[in-house]
C-alpha cells in the first residue's frame, strides 16, 4: 500500500481504477444475482408481471415446498391480475366455492380502480400446519398518475386429497367464510 501511495500520481490512479474495478464488478454480481431470482408472468392483457424473490427467500430453487404449489400459484395470481374471475375461483378452496357465489367472488376480482401491476415480491414462505402453507408477498402497482403503491398480502394455501386449493380471508367482503 505504501509503494502505491508513494509512487505519485500513477500509484493513486491505479489504486482508484482497482477500487472501481472491485466495486462494478460487486455491483455486476448483485445484478446478475437479481436476474437470477427474478421471473416474469405474462397476463392476458399481453402485460407483464416481475415475479421477485426477496433476498430472505434464497431464490426460487428454495422457496417453493414443491413444484405443483408454484404451478398453482402463478396460474391463480396470473389469473387473478388478469381479472379472469371464473379461472381464479376454480382454485379456490371447495367450502369456498359452496360457500359463496359466483357473482359476489366476480365483484370482489373484477370490481376495483384500473391500475397497472408492476411486481409480485415473495418475502416468505410458512408451514402453519402440515397441509397449510402462507405466502407473504408484496404486490406493486402503478396508479393512473404515475405514482407506485404497494400492497402487503398474506397468501394462503391448504392441501387436500392431493391437490393446493387457495385459501381466500376477507372478513369484509366474505363474512363467515
Amino acid at each position: 500500500m505504501k509503494k502505491i501511495l508513494s509512487g505519485g500520481k500513477t500509484g493513486i490512479r491505479a489504486l482508484i481504477l482497482c477500487l472501481l474495478f472491485f466495486n462494478v464488478g460487486l455491483a455486476a454480481g448483485d445484478k446478475e444475482q437479481e436476474r437470477t431470482n427474478q421471473e416474469t408472468m405474462k397476463l392476458t392483457d399481453g402485460l407483464e408481471v416481475k415475479l421477485i424473490y426477496g433476498p430472505d427467500t434464497n431464490g426460487p430453487e428454495h422457496f417453493w415446498p414443491g413444484g405443483s404449489l408454484k404451478d398453482l400459484f402463478l396460474k391463480y395470481w396470473k389469473a387473478r391480475l388478469s381479472k379472469n374471475w371464473e379461472e381464479a375461483r376454480e382454485m379456490e378452496a371447495p367450502y369456498f366455492q359452496e360457500m359463496t357465489t359466483a357473482g359476489r367472488y366476480r365483484m370482489y376480482i373484477s370490481g376495483g380502480k384500473k391500475q397497472e401491476w408492476a411486481e409480485l415480491k415473495l418475502v416468505q414462505f410458512n408451514w402453519e400446519e402440515e397441509q397449510l402453507c402462507r405466502i407473504k408477498m408484496v404486490l406493486y402497482f402503478r396508479l393512473e398518475n404515475g405514482r407506485v403503491k404497494k400492497v402487503h398480502l398474506s397468501d394462503r394455501w391448504v392441501k387436500a386429497e392431493g391437490n393446493w386449493y387457495h385459501v381466500i380471508r376477507d372478513g369484509f367482503f366474505f363474512p363467515g367464510v
